[in-house]
């Protein structure tokens, strides 16, 4: 069964699937994963490993863009070639930074167990949804 609630977290997701270009292969396929975790929201490990997808679906996405190796160099390049409010690229590296402070074991192979409600992990996903879809809209 489907937590409730859920359906629409997944249709942000496949929102924000139909908004970044075909070529973006890693980013849809973390995108679809993401959707796929949200299924099992009530189980830890899926909340984190939405969670894990969709801030990897944004980390390719912005490598994309910039065609770069390095997350801090991506935010950079996307900030100073297409003028993106310092404000909302910076909230890329904002978002990256909690999670992977708060939350080290959405990482694989990570020991540490962190504390993650499902409406925590609902809102960063949100968070990364809705910055996903800016950034295919105003790039794109």
């Amino acid at each position: 069964m489907v937590a409730e609630g859920t359906e629409s977290r997944a249709d942000a997701i496949e929102e924000a699937i139909t908004e970044v270009s075909t070529e973006q292969i890693n980013v849809i396929k973390h995108l679809t994963q993401a959707k796929k975790q949200l299924q099992e929201i009530s189980e830890t490990r899926s909340r984190k490993d939405a969670l894990r997808d969709s801030i990897s679906a944004l980390e390719a996405q912005l490598k994309y863009y910039s065609d770069t190796k390095k997350f801090e160099d991506a935010i950079k390049y996307i900030q100073t070639e297409y003028n993106i409010p310092r404000k909302i690229i910076g909230d890329a590296k904002m978002i990256w930074d909690l999670i992977h402070d708060k939350t080290p074991d959405v990482l694989h192979g990570c020991t540490i167990n962190s504390d993650l409600s499902e409406a925590e992990a609902l809102y960063w996903i949100d968070r990364i949804m809705a910055l996903t879809k800016y950034l295919a809209r105003e790039i794109e």
